[in-house]
């Protein structure tokens, strides 16, 4: 509900990680690894907990070996390998250089080979015309040099660490070659058993001489074999002991410094992983001998909580490292078939109930304890239950099969010994499909039987919720007792990821197993690398108006300090004014009979805090509700409106209940002229309720900004005169078919007007955003509108994107990006268009939250927060990337985690205001200071938040269209800037 006003924290939706194709396709070169992360050889197969479906609607399970092999999963991609960059296969021989091959001087106990910097010539000059914006949009090559990746500006801050450790590889290992084999397996097996029969294999055991890595598609060694192509007898003992031909086919032979090499560490460290009794969960490793569990009264053993560790082994500005982070899996200890019965036991009939499960489970996530698999619920078959039949066929000989009926109830407990509760067993069945990448064999049965994945079926009984539920975040108590159990601090971090890194070397030979890492001259240093170039940036001030006036009846500006461990300025809130008020006139407070007392609470300190704040209102117009059903808040919307047209609406609800709020919302933004409102609860209001005044001063401040007020301002930046910031997002929904698209953008040189649009996209789950050509024009025509030609930069917070995916978003959206330029910029100015212009630059940054980097400060009493305002551009740093780190927050339990901010495409030129000359690109500092200071500028929360305000409005913009409005309602299906009022409408932050 709004009337909190508090932080409005970005709801991750996670770093893409997904692993990419196998590396059969490489040249002689080693280029067959796939780009960034999707290098990882092979992947895991999708071990179902039932076994493979046969062709129905919901493929049922046909039986699997009794003896089956644990599931496994695949090896992580290794992440960010070095690599040419994409731009350089796209740039025109006018425009882009050959890249320069790095010296082959040793950086860190790796030559710079592995660490080649992708450079490209300057575009452009300082006017292009029309046709220069076509050309720009055909080669997307960004002016950015390697050197400008780095500045040295700011406090340098001492004793800083991160929570990478080095990589040592022997100097044999710099002038090997490393072979690759593409392996191959007839009669055809899953990827986990193909693995099985490969380790065991004496034959290959003794042709590699024991030193080669295997993830179940590749097969990598230091030793070449004696031919190109050989084969291999192995006998499945589980298969009546049929005889498989194993073949080994060379595909590539890998210099040092190739990508491969990376990626081979990274199979090496898994492998280690999963020989040290650590459980394979997706794609991390949890220690299930460390399971906490949250106790309390608000928890009653409600979840468990998985300690384990999340890795990769990437090349740095340091040299090559191994990042370590603590991470955890939460697993509720209720099932699926509990959801049911609680849904069952609260509907009203039949047809309510299978609407609430499906509403409950469909797109949630389980876990199956059996094998420890993760699933994702697609549907739920109601005409199936645990006690239905299935056929299957089993091999009983070599070349003998026979066919068989059997129910879902006996197979598990034949296979997996689960039985099922018999009050459980009329339940009906979860159509579910693997988590993890799905082997091609499996692929294409699902394509035959008109699927696009393989899924089995599940009894509910054996589906383990994880995650939480929207009740128990909303649960402080609940929340408390979990990030106990959850939030380490920085001392804690640093010591179990150093304990983990010591015992990659010593848990081989204290348990008499072998060194896989010794065999391939590897050697991790337990020591958190320093990263030395931290600097701490110039705290931005930020200014309200005083409550004095001068004689003259001018406005004073107002500084907000913010102290040194609280980056935050709420205290001084209520002695200032705001920076720019909007009058509050023509509006109506809405409220229910027995809601008539806190009603007039809130409006009597309404009154007092605008007063205090300096926002000019008028009397509003008090409704009641006959009732607090949502068409009763409608009914009484429209009598208001026919007594006129109000500009704004309070409306004070009995509790939070989503329908009614979305009722309302969706009534009134959806009006010509839309109409702004803000949602507050009863109980807030009450007898009994506290720190009332302090809930109606964020009221009131929210209801300034949703009318297009400023409620503070950063102080300017003159380099960043002609600047426009733009932040985007997308919103998915498991259970919707579309995603939703969000841009919101500055009008202004002080970043305190916007324009905010929201747009549908006709495919769901996909980050790539669509469409957003005629949003940005919207936004560049409304810029104009109030300076009379174009910006000179835009600067785009892209949200929301895994590093797989940078090369593919800088060249689809950045495209957008000039086509919508192009079309404000004619030879011939007109209505529509703004005559020609000089050079727009577009800087484009990928903003990520959700990252393994981790900062800390070491102290006499060991390891503590870094102070916000830290920046880190080198040392653990992508040598390929142009990139930083910011922290910008602080926290009073656990550990602060930073934001990454990656450029991934600069045509902007900066213009010094003072000596008017024009220079190519931004430098570093100015983007790293200009970031930090918009994360100043969001106005649910005074103080900073965790990405640059822009970026978070478009978040809360895409949420609001998608969960408020609904993406799949044809009558939302763009709300843009059709009409004047519309548009006006949108220069304000109607969604907070």
């Amino acid at each position: 509900m709004e009337n909190s006003g508090g932080r409005g924290r970005a709801r991750g939706r996670g770093v893409a990680r997904g692993r990419g194709r196998g590396a059969g396709r490489g040249d002689g070169a080693g280029r067959g690894v796939g780009r960034g992360r999707a290098a990882a050889a092979a992947a895991a197969p999708a071990a179902a907990p039932a076994p493979a479906a046969a062709p129905a609607p919901a493929a049922a399970p046909a039986p699997a070996p009794a003896a089956a092999p644990p599931a496994q999963a695949a090896p992580q991609a290794a992440a960010p390998a070095p690599q040419r960059a994409p731009v350089q296969q796209q740039a025109p021989p006018a425009q882009a250089a050959a890249p320069t091959p790095a010296a082959a001087a040793s950086v860190g106990g790796v030559t710079a080979q592995m660490q080649q910097a992708s450079l490209s010539a300057p575009t452009g000059s300082s006017d292009i015309d029309v046709r220069g914006y076509e050309q720009l949009a055909e080669s997307l090559v960004p002016t950015y040099f390697q050197s400008q990746k780095r500045s040295g500006t700011g406090r340098a801050v001492e004793h800083v660490y991160a929570n990478a450790f080095p990589v040592h590889l022997g100097q044999q290992l710099q002038t090997a070659i490393f072979y690759q084999y593409h392996v191959n397996c007839v009669p055809e097996r899953g990827p986990k058993v193909v693995r099985a029969m490969v380790m065991r294999c004496e034959g290959i055991q003794q042709a590699f001489g024991g030193r080669f890595a295997f993830d179940g598609g590749q097969a990598y060694s230091l030793t070449r074999l004696p031919e190109d192509s050989m084969d291999f007898q192995v006998i499945d003992e589980k298969q009546d002991n049929e005889t498989i031909t194993i073949t080994m086919r060379k595909v590539a032979e890998n210099p040092f410094g190739s990508p491969i090499l990376l990626q081979l560490f990274n199979i090496l460290l898994r492998s280690f992983m999963k020989n040290s009794n650590l459980t394979a969960i997706g794609r991390n490793y949890y220690d299930k001998a460390q399971i906490r569990r949250p106790t309390g009264p608000a928890v009653r053993d409600a979840l468990e909580v998985f300690p384990g560790y999340e890795t990769s082994i990437r090349s740095c500005d340091a040299g090559v490292l191994l990042i370590v982070d603590n991470i955890h899996k939460i697993v509720r200890t209720d099932t699926a078939a509990t959801m049911m019965g609680r849904c069952l036991k609260e509907a009203r009939g039949q047809e309510q109930a299978v609407e609430a499960m499906r509403a409950t489970l469909i797109g949630e996530t389980i876990l199956t304890r059996h094998n420890n698999k993760m699933y994702k619920i697609v549907d739920i078959v109601f005409d199936k239950t645990a006690n239905s039949t299935f056929e299957g066929r089993r091999k009983v000989s070599r070349n003998e099969y026979e066919d068989f009926t059997t129910s879902f109830k006996d197979y598990f407990e034949k296979y997996y010994d689960e039985s099922i509760p018999n009050d459980q067993l009329n339940l009906p069945l979860l159509e579910v499909e693997s988590k993890e990448k799905v082997p091609q064999f499996r692929r294409e049965a699902a394509a035959e039987a008109g699927g696009a994945r393989p899924t089995v079926l599940l009894p509910p009984a054996l589906a383990t919720m994880t995650g939480l539920t929207d009740q128990q975040r909303a649960n402080f108590q609940f929340m408390k007792a979990v990030s106990e159990q959850t939030a380490m601090t920085p001392q804690q971090r640093a010591v179990t990821t150093t304990n983990f890194v010591k015992s990659i070397h010593e848990y081989p030979v204290a348990n008499e197993k072998r060194d896989r890492f010794q065999d391939f001259q590897v050697r991790f240093q337990p020591d958190l690398v320093q990263v030395k170039a931290a600097r701490m940036l110039e705290r931005h001030k930020m200014y309200m108006f005083k409550k004095a006036r001068t004689s003259d009846g001018k406005q004073i500006p107002d500084h907000l300090p913010m102290a040194d461990n609280s980056p935050d300025f709420s205290r001084r809130i209520k002695d200032c004014h705001v920076w720019r008020a909007e009058k509050l006139e023509k509006w109506f407070l809405i409220h229910t009979d027995k809601n008539a007392k806190a009603a007039e609470t809130f409006y009597v300190g309404t009154k007092q805090i605008l007063t205090g704040l300096g926002i000019p209102f008028t009397e509003p117009l008090i409704l009641r509700t006959q009732g607090d059903r949502p068409d009763h808040f409608v009914a009484t919307i429209n009598d208001g409106l026919k007594r006129g047209q109000p500009k704004f609406v309070v409306i004070m609800l009995p509790n939070n209940a989503a329908t009614r709020y979305c009722t309302i919302k969706r009534f009134l933004l959806l009006r010509n002229p839309p109409i702004g409102s803000q949602c507050i609860l009863a109980n807030k209001y009450g007898p009994g309720s506290k720190n009332t005044m302090g809930i109606i001063t964020k009221v009131c401040l929210q209801i300034n900004a949703k009318l297009a007020g400023a409620l503070w301002a950063p102080e300017p930046m003159d380099m960043f005169q002609d600047y426009m910031t733009v932040g985007l997002d997308v919103w998915h929904k498991k259970s919707s078919q579309n995603s939703v698209g969000a841009l919101v953008s500055t009008l202004t040189t002080a970043q305190d007007r916007f324009y905010s649009e929201s747009f549908r996209m006709n495919y769901q789950g996909q980050e790539t955003i669509t469409g957003m050509h005629v949003p940005l024009t919207n936004a560049l025509k409304a810029f104009c509108r109030g300076h009379n030609r174009m910006p000179a930069n835009i600067i785009f917070y892209r949200d929301g994107v895994g590093k797989g995916q940078l090369s593919h978003i800088r060249n689809l959206e950045v495209e957008q990006v000039y086509n919508a330029v192009k079309e404000l910029t004619t030879p011939e100015p007109t209505e529509q268009t703004f005559g020609a212009q000089q050079h727009v630059g577009v800087m484009y940054i990928v903003v990520q939250k959700r990252i393994m980097t981790r900062f800390y400060r070491r102290s006499q009493t060991g390891y503590d927060n870094v102070p916000y305002g830290l920046v880190v551009d080198s040392d653990i740093t992508d040598p390929e990337m142009y990139e930083f780190y910011l922290c910008n927050q602080t926290a009073r339990v656990g550990t602060v985690c930073p934001t990454r901010y990656i450029i991934v495409y600069d045509t902007t030129q900066l213009r010094n205001p003072r000596t008017n000359i024009l220079a190519k690109g931004t430098p570093p500092d100015l983007v790293q200071r200009w970031t930090y200071m918009l994360t100043h500028t969001y106005y649910n929360w005074p103080g900073c938040i965790t990405v640059p305000a822009p970026c978070l409005y478009a978040h809360k913009l895409a949420y609001y269209q998608g969960e408020v409005l609904g993406p799949d309602n044809p009558q939302v299906n763009y709300i843009g800037a059709a009409t004047p009022e519309r548009r006006a409408f949108n220069q304000t932050l109607y969604y907070l």
